[in-house]
């Protein structure tokens, strides 16, 4: 009887310390996923800027940077991952060696991110279609060597036949 109850123990102690983390990343009852991509549309129009993804998060070492391409969706892996933008001079970049010869880690800690954009996931009430969400960025320069982005458009789809909405900004 001994034995019985210890192995139930186990087996029970078992479950939950490693049953636990895998409902972590579940979808809870009455809520779907909406699928959020970020698109740079305009990056082949400024030859002169190098635009930098860079990444960090729980499940990274130290932190992934990637060239920007112009009508690629922005990636950050896992959803508690954060993702931010460089804009850097092309031959500051070529200078460097490109995205090995910059210490972004350092850059990232001496500038505030100006605005949050987040592609991937998240999650909304089962009332709400919203499906997919696609939002359409323009790099602007502001003279000076500053420059940012602007949201252009936001194309909305949904999955209860709604016809698709298209919000121009």
């Amino acid at each position: 009887m001994k034995k019985m109850t210890t192995a139930l123990a186990v087996v029970l102690f078992t479950s939950v310390l490693f049953g636990a983390p895998a409902r972590g990343d579940g979808i809870p009852p009455g809520y779907h996923l909406v699928f959020r991509d970020v698109l740079i549309t305009n990056v082949d129009e400024h030859p002169d800027i190098v635009l930098v993804a860079y990444v960090v998060g729980p499940m990274i070492d130290t932190y992934e940077a990637a060239v920007v391409e112009q009508g690629v969706p922005l990636n950050k892996g896992y959803k508690f991952n954060s993702l931010r933008l460089f804009a850097l001079q092309k031959s500051a970049f070529d200078n460097a060696g490109g995205l090995a010869g910059i210490d972004f880690k350092s850059l990232a800690a001496t500038i505030e991110p100006a605005e949050i954009i987040d592609p991937g996931m998240y999650l909304v009430v089962d009332e709400n279609p919203l499906q997919t969400e696609e939002c359409f960025y323009r790099i602007q320069s502001t003279g000076a060597g500053v420059v940012t982005l602007a949201l252009k458009s936001r194309v909305l789809k949904y999955n209860n036949g709604t016809t698709d909405r298209v919000e121009e900004f």
